[in-house]
């Protein structure tokens, strides 16, 4: 088996301390999480902090302090910012006795809000980046990216508002403003590698566009219907990308035309749009051919509980001798892990409705929810490498809840080689040997069990809606629905 420690950079087996000397570390964590990644995390803070401006200087909250203190708070959810300044105040006291107490909030919150975005980009770019290389799984020796979108919520304020508009079915002071966020996933290691942010009128193919020049030569990229267009197709294969998406609604699948391969199986051709999408510039445009053929593939579902009976697939890997329809009906099947990492972002990590209330904030609370994703996938990724199990069969809330316990122990053991190895030992197996039921055709539909309360909805803002009239008709009426309903 493989030693514990082979699988953090930086952390030596000998002394516990880090091997490049280049960056000047503290003697101490500051936080129970640095005892776990601050060895390779700390040059790369250091790397990050600017030169200039806000962060710059050694101040009561310090950039290094600062990001361990916003990422202890992402990875203990529902934590007020009162309470994690407390955390590290008491912490401080191990390693500096005589350092000032902090039992504000307010000077963490401005020192958050000063801290430029470039700051925490550069740390989630860096984390990415590292666990981009560590995935080995391939599919037809093609490493899979999967993108899909999801939409987050931020707090009503003007500022908010005014970047992210709420739905316009909504009324002013009744909506929250919405955010749409484009996400690119490795397929092998689960890693959220890329994110677009941008409002909530703004489509997925503007958004997913701004990501082609990331996925590397020789990939492939998978996704839902609603990116299978032919702009996004022949833009991928200028970067030598190929493309498996389910067919578009509005696309023909009348497998009638079209060169016939097999049965079910059908080489069809696109022609490119008359007019350039508002979201390409023209000479990008201009670069695609006129014409692609695309391989359209009809699978028959017959498992009890699925909602579809047959689905299409276009894709540009048209050799069906190398690229079976069984195998590519295997491969978007797991297209399904994506919407287990948004369950994992926006549910475990609570990044669906953000707290801070400015978009300035707002992007470095999504950002630090990113890396602190990406730090529990690495994890989980090397507890199945040192136990050689299936990354995708742990549970990342049980990965999450040990490694917060399991930090405090290694900070007790810092500078104890022995007790710090066994401690890290002790850490990988439980998370290995803890994984998620395999039922993969389970039928579980979307039902809530708890009733919710009997309150009216909100229909006006709340500075207007102080008293509800009709009061007691309106919590009937919503108790007789709610039994109906029962």
């Amino acid at each position: 088996m493989l030693h514990p420690t082979s699988f953090l950079p930086g952390f030596s087996s000998r002394t516990g301390a880090s091997r490049s000397h280049s960056t000047p570390q503290p003697s101490s964590p500051i936080a129970p999480l640095q005892a776990l990644w601050g060895e390779w995390l700390q040059p790369i803070i250091h790397q990050a902090i600017p030169k200039t401006g806000p962060g710059s200087r050694n101040r009561l909250w310090p950039a290094p302090l600062l990001f361990w203190a916003f990422l202890t708070q992402v990875l203990n959810p529902a934590t007020a910012c009162r309470e994690i300044v407390r955390q590290i105040a008491a912490w401080a006291q191990l390693s500096a006795p005589q350092r000032e107490a902090r039992d504000s909030d307010s000077a963490y919150c401005q020192a958050r809000s000063a801290l430029p975005v470039k700051f925490f980009l550069k740390i989630a770019l860096a984390v990415a980046r590292r666990l981009q290389t560590l995935g080995s799984l391939r599919w037809c020796d093609f490493e899979v990216f999967i993108v899909d979108a999801c939409t987050l919520t931020a707090p009503d304020t003007a500022k908010n508002q005014a970047r992210w508009p709420q739905p316009t079915t909504q009324k002013p002071g009744c909506g929250f403003p919405q955010i749409r966020l484009l996400s690119l996933f490795s397929l092998a290691t689960g890693a959220l590698l890329r994110i677009k942010m941008g409002a909530r009128d703004q489509s997925e193919q503007r958004l997913f566009a701004h990501l082609w020049r990331y996925l590397p030569k020789g990939s492939l990229a998978l996704g839902d219907r609603n990116f299978c267009s032919f702009v996004n197709v022949a833009g991928l294969l200028l970067r030598q990308v190929q493309s498996v998406f389910r067919l578009h609604a509005s696309r023909s699948h009348d497998l009638r035309k079209g060169k016939r391969l097999a049965k079910n199986d059908r080489l069809m051709t696109w022609t490119k749009p008359r007019h350039c999408p508002k979201y390409l510039s023209p000479v990008l445009f201009a670069l695609l051919p006129q014409s692609l053929s695309i391989r359209v593939v009809r699978l028959a579902v017959s498992l009890p509980g699925f909602r579809t009976r047959r689905i299409y697939l276009a894709t540009t890997l048209r050799d069906r001798a190398k690229y079976s329809p069984e195998q590519l009906a295997q491969l978007y099947r797991q297209r399904w892990r994506i919407e287990l990492a948004f369950r994992c972002l926006k549910t475990i990590l609570r990044l669906e409705h953000l707290r801070c209330k400015s978009p300035n904030t707002a992007d470095k609370e999504i950002l630090v929810h990113w890396v602190a994703y990406n730090l529990v996938r690495h994890v989980l990724w090397t507890a199945s490498q040192l136990y050689e199990v299936d990354p995708q069969r742990l549970s990342f809330k049980g990965a999450l809840d040990t490694v917060r316990h399991y930090s405090c122990a290694l900070e007790i053991f810092r500078g104890r080689r022995r007790k710090a190895n066994k401690v890290l030992s002790k850490m990988y197996y439980q998370i290995a040997h803890d994984p998620v039921p395999d039922r993969p055709n389970r039928v579980e539909p979307r039902a809530v069990k708890a009733r919710p309360k009997a309150y009216p909805a909100l229909t006006k803002p709340r500075h207007q809606m102080k008293v509800i009239p009709h009061a007691n008709y309106l919590y009937a009426k919503a108790a007789k629905l709610r039994r109906n309903l029962s």
